[in-house]
């Protein structure tokens, strides 16, 4: 008899065999699908510990918490309306061979993913080692049906797992400039002048740029995994779930351009103290919008689908159905005991590396606050929320040459965002958000201060038609042994190899940029900063930072 028999024989049959099952038996089977679970949740509690980190400090993902609660929702309705288990017995060998190699691929890339949170690549190797698995465990419990059946609840997770960085600062970049593009012509329309600098819109009461989070990028995912949810959830055929996902797109790229819009003329008729008030609440009501649009758009298209003959919703399942197939308890003991000693490896290879790190050279800025037209500059509430350094400050000035400067000094302590933090706002990523043009990159250069030398990766950006020089240097807390203080901080995928290697994870880190502006040449400027830097880098002793603000 198959799995979907219909006979009369069948909830007869089904009904013997479980009162002919002795209790030792049902014990174990009992035992087994205890453990299948508890090892598909280590596996998924290992990827959610990794990705929270970019969740917690990357506003473009902080709908993660949010993806996992709705992936876990559509799952346990995926579960209400499971087929019948269907054999499995094929292909076992095959599907037990993947399962271990991805299990033993679970340990080097969670090494490098925690030597380097920042890495996209790693994040993705990760959710894709997770879900393979899962997958591969709905294939050893109900077969292929199981597969299809549970396999978009599994994959809807993907949607939190951040992007590869080239692909989101070029998608981040063109929705910027689209947006820019579109505000600047609503105002111009209204009779109000108006001018697009790259990403920056200049308007009579002062420049208003459109920076990542007005983007679009947040507004852009999140309506996407309505979308998906929405389709999921009201089991629509392929083609209502791809209008359903076009639809959202258009909607997200509209409700941000109005939101853009109405922030500008916000700033236009009031001025920037308004507008800063009302940034935040406008981004959370163009979600709430979005949200409220895409279910809206479901429940009309659910409505069309409720035709003779066509279902949206798979029958329930069938009391005499063969339910899940779990493997013996040792299986689920074996998964999780691989990750909880996987996690305790990973923490283990850094601690007892970390104490054979050497410290290096402790340095902050003095500021040259006697020096004319010297000024402190306080950075925006929203910037220093997503930067979250311990130690921030802004100095301008203007030097008797005519050469314009400021200089940017961040910090932060120890801890298992300082290294994402430090690298996710770059010149070359930063920069072009504020309405810049990347005109080169003049690679490194070693600036001796007197005391050391500190590596500079030295840029030029065009600044209104003026030449931007852009001097930019990240400094770790500790070194690896046989390494010098001035070496730069690799940052290839050769350098994150060695950062495994060297057990050096969580660094704190300091971040120096000089921006100048005046000298017509990279050379003229790389001169006056050799001039000039000496007089306000400042040697420190250990355990002087918490003094130096």
């Amino acid at each position: 008899m198959t799995v979907e028999s219909t006979s009369r024989s069948g909830p007869i049959a089904s009904a013997m065999t479980r009162a002919a099952a002795t209790p030792s038996k049902r014990l174990a089977e009992s035992l087994g699908g205890w453990m299948t679970w508890a090892a598909g949740l280590a596996l998924l509690a290992s990827l959610i510990s990794r990705l929270s980190v970019e969740w917690s400090i990357n506003p473009q993902y902080s709908y993660g918490w949010g993806a996992v609660a709705l992936a876990g929702y559509l799952f346990w309705l995926r579960w209400e309306t499971q087929p019948g288990a269907g054999e499995a017995t094929r292909f076992q060998a095959l599907a037990a061979t993947l399962s271990g190699l991805l299990l033993a691929s679970l340990l080097p890339v969670s090494l490098l993913h925690e030597a380097n949170p920042d890495w996209r690549l790693m994040s993705w190797a990760h959710a894709a080692i997770v879900a393979g698995l899962w997958l591969l465990g709905m294939w050893r419990l109900g077969g292929s049906r199981w597969v299809a059946h549970f396999g978009f609840p599994i994959l809807f997770l993907l949607i939190a797992v951040p992007w590869p960085t080239k692909m989101e600062e070029w998608f981040v970049q063109a929705l910027m400039r689209l947006v820019a593009r579109v505000t600047t012509e609503a105002i111009n329309w209204f009779g109000v002048p108006a001018v697009q600098r790259g990403n920056v819109i200049d308007v009579p009461s002062g420049s208003i740029g459109v920076s990542e989070a007005c983007s679009g990028l947040r507004s852009f995912q999140g309506t996407l995994m309505a979308a998906l949810f929405f389709g999921e959830l009201n089991r629509f055929k392929a083609w209502r779930r791809v209008f359903l996902v076009l639809f959202g797109v258009c909607l997200a790229l509209a409700l941000n351009t109005f939101r853009t819009f109405s922030l500008s003329w916000i700033h236009i008729k009031f001025g920037p103290a308004a507008l800063g008030r009302w940034h935040d609440p406008a981004g959370f009501i163009v979600l709430l919008m979005a949200f409220l649009g895409i279910g809206a758009t479901a429940m009309m298209l659910k409505k069309r689908s409720s035709s003779p003959g066509e279902k949206t919703t798979p029958p329930t399942l069938p009391a005499w159905s063969r339910g899940p197939c779990y493997p013996s308890a040792k299986v689920g003991i074996a998964v999780v005991a691989v990750v909880i000693a996987v996690e305790c490896s990973v923490e283990m290879w850094f601690r007892l590396g970390e104490k054979f790190l050497q410290p290096r050279p402790l340095w902050s800025v003095e500021w040259p606050e006697a020096g004319p037209g010297f000024r402190f500059e306080e950075l925006d509430e929203s910037t220093l929320a997503m930067l979250r350094c311990n130690q921030a400050r802004t100095g301008v000035w203007k030097r008797p040459n005519g050469s314009e400067w400021t200089i940017f000094w961040l910090r932060w302590e120890p801890g298992r965002t300082a290294t994402q933090l430090a690298l996710t706002h770059r010149p070359e990523v930063c920069l072009p958000a504020a309405g810049l043009t990347q005109k080169g990159d003049h690679g490194l250069i070693h600036l001796d201060t007197g005391s050391l030398s500190l590596p500079f990766k030295t840029y030029l950006f065009d600044y209104r038609g003026r030449p931007m020089h852009v001097f930019f240097c990240v400094w770790e807390s500790l070194i690896a042994p046989g390494e010098t203080p001035e070496m730069e901080v690799d940052f290839t995928r050769k350098g994150r190899l060695k950062a495994v290697l060297d057990r050096r994870r969580h660094q704190g880190q300091q971040i120096l940029e000089l921006v100048i502006v005046g000298p017509q040449t990279p050379e003229q400027a790389i001169s006056e900063v050799r001039r000039e830097l000496p007089g306000f880098i400042k040697p420190m002793a250990p355990g002087e930072h918490s003094k130096s603000m």
